[in-house]
């Protein structure tokens, strides 16, 4: 029996460890990809391409820390023949962590080649398309920035490298003007090649692409994001984007802010005060700040691997500990943060980390966020805007997204607190897509959006803004509560102006419950609803929301953000309805605007609706 005990706790044990991150992850967590490496040979750059990429799980071996290193042919200051020779390797590791060749003893030297990766050497692709994160030239990027790589690719980006073949001069090595020029732009020719070729490969999105640097690459990015159309974001890790150039030294008093004409985030730890063009930018930047993190802190080989395995030596103008490691794996989710917002988002007036935080013990003054730049205004769609009476005579606004049928079904929309009918401006064109009238409802309980900027003309009216400033908890109450007589309102002007067809509810955070109380009264003659993210909101009243709805028995979907399944779900629990549907996002935060960070939520919404519409159809025939 004891024997048989322990092989089950091996079994278990192995289980997990499979099932983990890689050790040099730290606390970084995985998305829903297997992650794939590949080599590739350009010969028109005259360069190869070291490629991570979202793939299908396999059971192929994992890269090793080793491996990546052996592939840094670029790295600089290596010993000769590493990549063939194990002892040269161990030199090379030993030298790049520590500064010294004979720091590190051989046995620990092997424990870290030997750490196995998440990627899979030619591991077969998933299927789709994918944005492309662009790294500009730094050597040793392969092995340098390999966690941030495997992290990206696992949440769904193609993630690039053009390594040189061997290590050219460094930037502190060139003397003479021509000698900077001439090399720079070898490197910016190299780099639009690659960068062409990359997107052209058959699971990369084109037109979505983020260029990133590190260290003395930011120039490049800069350059890249000016000839380049296709790039959409510059993000850059302790590096010279707009300042400190090196090679072009003379041209950056001449920079200009209508110059930055996509969005820009610095992450930095020395520099605690951003460059001024940021302030200046025609589009948003975001300087990062994290404390106490240096520059070499900034990469694996000389912040976050030491930080792992406990080593105290490191190079110069770097640090090891704990504190390091958390500050890679922070600046780790706020490149994959913003590479989502600014790639697959999308593009509304609201910021990358708006109700969001890095998973993490992070202290509360560990990142400072400056944000600048004038922000890009969002298409708008076309609408037309009505006002109706509340049951207690407040004049509400509304936009109506008309298919010009009224015999078609209607959806109700009503926005998230503190928000307006704005916050519908890049959802309702798909519903009406999708054959649907919609009706975009200001709620007296707002102020304004955050991604289109609309003002709540209902709440202006109703003086909410200062009632929800003065903090009295029975006011606030109230105007919650008093809401649901202008959602109720919305459904009679359906009725006075000949809107025959299906009339759906759909709410967004507090309203998410809003529409499920008012859907679950018969006498509304609602015929589904859709609420996104649902929550005994009310500390008071833990269970009252629950205890309103119990009896709903229409068609209903309940949706969430991907962190939220244990604030709604208990809610979608409570409903006895035998035709409801839970839905967890695969990305996206809170409310109906999930619809926003990922489209691809549209898939699980869009089921729901075809076939409550194909109910509808079925019974007129």
């Amino acid at each position: 029996m004891l024997r048989r005990a322990w092989l089950l706790a091996l079994v278990l044990s192995l289980c997990a460890d499979l099932s983990a991150e890689p050790r040099l992850w730290g606390h970084l967590h995985s998305g829903r990809y297997t992650v794939g490496f590949r080599t590739l040979r350009i010969n028109t750059a005259d360069a190869e391409l070291h490629i991570w990429y979202p793939a299908i799980e396999g059971t192929g071996p994992k890269i090793t820390f080793g491996d990546y290193l052996r592939l840094s042919h670029d790295l600089k200051d290596a010993e000769p023949d590493f990549e063939n020779d194990d002892q040269a390797l161990r030199k090379t590791l030993s030298l790049a962590v520590t500064g010294r060749e004979d720091l590190l003893d051989n046995k620990l030297c092997d424990e870290i080649l030997a750490i196995p990766f998440a990627a899979v050497r030619d591991a077969s692709p998933a299927s789709g398309k994918f944005p492309l994160i662009f790294w500009t030239y730094r050597y040793a990027t392969t092995a340098a920035q390999s966690v941030l790589n495997e992290y990206l690719a696992s949440h769904g980006f193609v993630v690039i490298y053009a390594p040189e073949s061997s290590v050219p001069p460094m930037p502190s090595e060139l003397k003479s003007f021509a000698d900077k020029t001439r090399e720079f732009n070898r490197l910016q020719l190299r780099l639009r090649s690659a960068l062409s070729f990359a997107r052209q490969m058959p699971n990369v999105q084109p037109d979505k692409v983020a260029v990133i640097a590190w260290s003395y690459a930011g120039e490049s990015a800069f350059e890249l994001q000016q000839s380049e159309p296709a790039v959409r974001l510059v993000v850059g890790l302790s590096t010279n984007v707009l300042d400190g150039w090196i090679y072009r030294e003379d041209q950056l008093a001449g920079l200009k802010g209508s110059q930055l004409t996509v969005p820009y985030v610095l992450v930095d730890g020395e520099k605690k005060t951003r460059p001024e063009i940021m302030t200046k930018a025609s589009a948003r930047t975001f300087f990062i700040h994290i404390k106490d993190m240096s520059h070499g802190s900034f990469n694996v080989l000389e912040g976050m691997l030491p930080s792992v395995m406990g080593i105290r030596t490191v190079q110069e103008w770097s640090k090891a500990g704990p504190q390091q490691q958390l500050g890679y794996e922070v600046t780790a989710q706020y490149v994959l943060r913003s590479c989502e917002h600014y790639l697959r988002a999308i593009p509304t007036l609201d910021t990358p980390y708006h109700l969001w935080d890095p998973d993490g013990d992070v202290p509360s003054d560990f990142v400072t966020v400056e944000e600048g730049g004038t922000p890009l205004p969002p298409p708008q769609p076309q609408f037309s805007t009505i006002e109706f009476s509340s049951l207690d005579q407040l004049k509400v606004t509304a936009d109506l997204y008309s298919v010009g049928d009224k015999h078609a079904p209607t959806i109700v929309l009503v926005h998230q607190s503190g928000a307006s009918r704005g916050e519908y401006r890049q959802i309702a064109p798909r519903l009406q897509e999708l054959g649907f009238n919609a009706l975009a409802v200001d709620s007296r309980w707002g102020e304004r959006d955050r991604w289109n900027g609309v003002i709540n003309e209902t709440a202006a009216r109703f003086g909410t803004p200062a009632i929800a400033a003065s903090g009295d908890a029975s006011k606030i109450r109230a105007v919650h509560q008093a809401a649901a007589q202008d959602v109720r309102a919305a459904l009679k002007w359906l009725d006075a102006n000949d809107y025959t067809g299906a009339r759906i509810l759909w709410g967004s955070s507090i309203s998410a419950n809003l529409v499920l109380k008012v859907a679950a009264d018969p006498t509304q003659r609602v015929a589904a609803v859709l609420s996104f993210s649902p929550g005994e909101y009310d500390k008071d009243q833990p269970n009252e929301l629950r205890s309103a709805i119990a009896g709903l028995q229409l068609p209903t979907l309940i949706a969430c953000g991907a962190e939220e399944e244990d604030t709604s779900k208990p809610v979608f629990d409570a409903i006895s309805s035998t035709q409801k549907v839970f839905y967890r996002a695969i990305d996206g935060r809170h409310g109906s605007s999930i619809l926003i960070d990922d489209p691809e939520n549209w898939a699980g919404i869009t089921a729901f609706l075809n076939s409550f519409r194909r109910t509808r159809q079925g019974a007129q025939r």
